[in-house]
């Protein structure tokens, strides 16, 4: 490789890792000035209403579901039906081939048997 070629492929990296690194940083800094600055209020706000709704879990978990209606004692009306599988019957596909080709050695037309 020539040296000047040498030098501007190095030089075209130099320059785009300057790019890159700027665009990280660029992204970087946008990332941490979106984050919005939340008040000391709102944290409280938030956590009072995290403590209720936490509360009212362990609450739940606590009491005990009601009882469930009694099961009725009438007699079955009788045995439920057997259930019977029955496949059904195979399907035959018969294709015909045009070879004609009945098993004989000989060509057709060619002569009888001797």
């Amino acid at each position: 490789m020539n040296k000047t070629h040498a030098a501007i492929v190095a030089l075209l990296l130099a320059v785009a890792a300057v790019l890159g690194v700027m665009a990280a940083t660029r992204t970087v800094g946008i990332g941490a000035a979106a984050r919005p600055h939340t008040s000391s209020a709102t944290i409280a706000a938030r956590a009072h209403r995290l403590d209720r709704v936490e509360a009212a879990l362990k609450k739940a978990l606590h009491d005990r579901p009601p009882a469930l209606p009694a099961v009725p004692t009438t007699p079955a009306q009788g045995a439920p039906p057997a259930i019977v599988y029955r496949r059904p019957a195979p399907l035959v596909i018969v294709r015909h081939t045009g070879h004609h080709d009945d098993g004989e050695g000989h060509e057709h037309g060619a002569g009888g048997d001797d």
